[in-house]
């Protein structure tokens, strides 16, 4: 799991996010993992983090949402 979070850490500084950028990524990615502690990662299907993803939505409103793509227009590396 730590070589998987290096290499996505790599990835975003390769492609030139910012400091800023990285951290709330990394905030969110925390968020996830502990959300799915009780789970095997490498078996939680793209169906599970979509309804994680709409269940923050949802409990969030309409308020700004941290997985919006960049600036830059780069999409979320997930």
């Amino acid at each position: 799991m730590e070589r998987a979070i290096d290499t996505f850490r790599q990835r975003l500084r390769l492609l030139r996010y910012v400091k800023n950028t990285i951290k709330t990524y990394f905030g969110c990615l925390s968020k996830f993992i502990q959300a799915f502690e009780a789970y095997d990662l490498r078996l939680v299907a793209e169906k599970n983090i979509e309804r994680y993803l709409s269940h923050l939505v949802e409990k969030k409103g309409r308020q700004r949402f941290p997985l919006k793509t960049s600036a830059r227009g780069h999409r979320p590396v997930l």
